[in-house]
């Protein structure tokens, strides 16, 4: 029976990369129009070709190279100017230290007390106090954007400017019926069963969010885009557009990272986002094959988003059946590398809650040569892609 099953997705496979390939004409000129878009709403990035023969192309942005940093739970890294070092930079075995990663993502699921920043069943959802207390965590001083800015400054006495001021995306919690009586902004109480209320919450957050950032006259920090925090839209399809819309306004983009089958569902619409990485949800699946790695860099190419890369502390050689984990997660190199990934996509990088942070203290020789591997790959993409431009007022419209 599992032969079956296998043999009969196989065809599918087949069936679905014929059909990608007669409509590839109709995908090219597409990508010369997006090609003359803003910097912003991104762009479709140069056709690679896999060891198949396939022609794959992806979507670019701004950020590069963007990793996410779970910040603001109690159970989370402080995020101090010395755990930054890793995430912006790396030390390969040779002593040769490079700048990595261009862009960061921060993110959180929970507030203090547990209560969910995000839909998730049978979990108690975080009121206005619960969002208040996240912004307190991201704009705390000496930790989060206060450490990393100066993080960054620091490490320029040996590494010189890295190009352009690094690029940061916020998330903005998900406003959820199920909070009921959220909190008061003004005079009014909100009552998030309505979705007026859902937006004006939303844009509260979000004016905290640019008003906040820009207090923090942060010298080597750009905030250049905001994140949906749920990983589906299906339940908030008429919200997501007015929450884009308003993003728009603070001349920002609107970035989303959905599960591998989130793009499948009907209502599903990634013109509703700037920008979509797709999961392809292999590393951490032990039932889901290596074959998914591929079928996500088609689908991402199909569907004209970029990718992440995933892995976490599984990989560390200090953890039970850690070869088994860095073989997935060797798998992500080679595949993105067969399929042009590495060449032409913006990626995000899932990396856990402190992948490299343990790697970087751990000292050890397996973590060492396989994020020096890694780092590789990011510094490559750093060169190749040149030096970003500072943006200016005229570079993104709306």
């Amino acid at each position: 029976m599992r032969k079956f099953v296998i043999l009969l997705a196989c065809i599918c496979a087949t069936i679905a990369h014929a059909q990608w390939w007669t409509n590839s004409g109709k995908q090219g000129s597409t990508s010369s129009k997006q090609k003359t878009s803003t910097s912003k709403q991104g762009s479709t990035g140069n056709q690679q070709n896999n060891s198949s023969g396939k022609k794959y192309s992806f979507k670019t942005f701004s950020i590069h190279d963007m990793v996410l940093i779970y910040q603001g739970g109690t159970n989370r890294l402080d995020w101090t100017q010395e755990q930054f070092v890793p995430y912006v930079s790396h030390t390969f075995a040779d002593g040769r230290m490079e700048w990595t990663f261009d862009g960061l993502l921060f993110i959180e699921f929970k507030d203090n007390k547990g209560h969910y920043l995000y839909p998730k069943k049978n979990t108690v959802v975080a009121d206005k106090a619960g969002w208040e207390w996240y912004l307190g965590r991201l704009f705390e001083k000496g930790k989060s954007l206060d450490a990393l800015d100066k993080c960054i400054d620091q490490l320029k006495t040996r590494l010189g400017t890295p190009g352009s001021k690094h690029k940061i995306v916020l998330t903005v919690p998900t406003p959820q019926p199920t909070a009921g009586k959220w909190g008061r902004i003004g005079w009014k109480n909100l009552n998030l069963k309505n979705e007026s209320d859902q937006v004006k919450a939303a844009k509260w957050f979000i004016d905290e969010l640019v008003t906040r950032f820009n207090k923090g006259n942060y010298k080597n920090l750009e905030l250049v885009a905001l994140y949906w925090l749920c990983e589906e839209m299906f339940s908030y399809p008429k919200l997501v557009p007015k929450v884009k819309d308003y993003v728009h306004s603070k001349n920002l983009a609107f970035v989303h990272i959905p599960y591998f089958y989130a793009g499948n569902h009907v209502v599903y619409k990634p013109e509703n986002f700037d920008m979509v990485y797709l999961q392809p949800n292999y590393f951490m699946y032990p039932e889901t094959q290596q074959a998914r790695v591929n079928e996500a860099c088609l689908k991402a190419s199909t569907k004209n988003f970029g990718l992440e890369f995933e892995c976490d502390e599984r990989a560390l050689a200090k953890n039970k059946n850690s070869q088994y984990y860095r073989n997935r997660m060797q798998a992500y190199i080679d595949g993105f590398d067969r399929c042009g990934v590495y060449a032409s996509a913006s990626i995000a990088y899932y990396l856990g809650g402190r992948y490299l942070w343990d790697a970087y203290v751990g000292k050890n020789k397996d973590d060492q040569k396989m994020v020096d591997q890694l780092a590789q790959k990011i510094v490559d993409r750093r060169k190749a892609f040149a030096k970003p431009q500072e943006r200016t007022s005229e570079d993104w419209h709306f």
